[in-house]
């Protein structure tokens, strides 16, 4: 896609993470970066040379040009960004933010635009759909890779509760991926129950599973996991499981059916979470890990 960009136009890559960077060598318009770190040297470089950029500095999301910052929002007032605590999604809204601005729109609708737009059943389903079932809080996402287990883990590691994951992945992955699913599945949760698809896509039942299990216990033996192959009743127990104050992380295969399972609990209006972010800007880490 970069490579294909006009003369006349931008290319946002992404500077926290080396492989994209290296796309700008065949970009040929202009290219602008976004990072989640302000001492970025890249960014430095690019915008002392009147380059564009937006980072992530003091808890504000920002424009930069030159020897100028524009502050656009801080991340806790961003909706996507649940209170500032999912980085990843913070530098989603850098991305979005630095590609509207490169274009003409004002900071002002920038602003309007992150403030009002929400990562809910309605606007994003499947994408960081979280829920308030009182005693506990469930979170839907559609994650299905390596790269998505770990941007969703740099959320869900900070969760102050229990971490209850319901993990699973497409038939039609390698082997390895799945190891490496289970991996990061120990990694991330303190609970895990490991389902299956409907759509096999040409496995045999519960070979999947045994792969992510493997991948999780050569990371932690210790690790307190069951295998329900079922993705309803996978969903449902993990509902049932998780401890008072926890977060159970349902990554399906059926978006519209994990939160039909969890609208019948009949969630409450507002996530209940208080809009403080991470205690300091430390704690937000790259959405790439390099």
């Amino acid at each position: 896609v970069a490579e294909v960009v006009s003369p006349k136009g931008y290319a946002i890559l992404n500077a926290d993470d080396p492989l994209v960077r290296a796309m700008a060598e065949k970009v040929k318009g202009q290219v602008g970066y976004f990072s989640m770190n302000s001492e970025n040297e890249l960014i430095k470089n690019h915008t002392s040379g009147g380059g564009l950029a937006a980072v992530y500095e003091n808890g504000y999301l920002s424009i930069i040009k030159g020897d100028w910052t524009l502050r656009i929002e801080q991340a806790v007032n961003v909706p996507v960004t649940i209170g500032g605590r999912a980085p990843f999604m913070i530098a989603n809204a850098l991305a979005a933010s630095l590609a509207a601005f490169a274009q003409g729109v004002s900071i002002e609708a920038i602003r309007k635009a992150l403030t009002t737009f929400r990562a809910s059943v309605d606007q994003t389903p499947g994408r960081m759909n979280l829920f308030n079932l009182g005693s506990y809080h469930a979170l839907v996402d559609y994650a299905h890779n390596a790269a998505s287990y770990e941007a969703l883990g740099s959320f869900v590691r900070n969760w102050p509760g229990e971490r209850f994951g319901v993990v699973g992945g497409p038939g039609d992955r390698r082997d390895e991926d799945f190891i490496e699913l289970g991996r990061l599945s120990a990694k991330i949760f303190d609970r895990i129950i490991i389902k299956e698809d409907d759509d096999l896509r040409g496995r045999p039942s519960g070979d999947a599973a045994e792969l992510i299990r493997k991948g999780i216990r050569e990371e932690n033996r210790e690790s307190n996991y069951e295998i329900i192959l079922r993705e309803t009743e996978a969903i449902e127990r993990g509902l049932d499981k998780v401890a008072d104050g926890g977060l159970v992380v349902i990554l399906p295969e059926s978006v519209s059916r994990a939160i039909k399972l969890i609208e019948a609990r009949n969630p409450l209006p507002d996530n209940g979470l208080k809009t403080t972010g991470a205690d300091n800007e430390d704690e937000l880490k790259p959405s790439v890990v390099n």
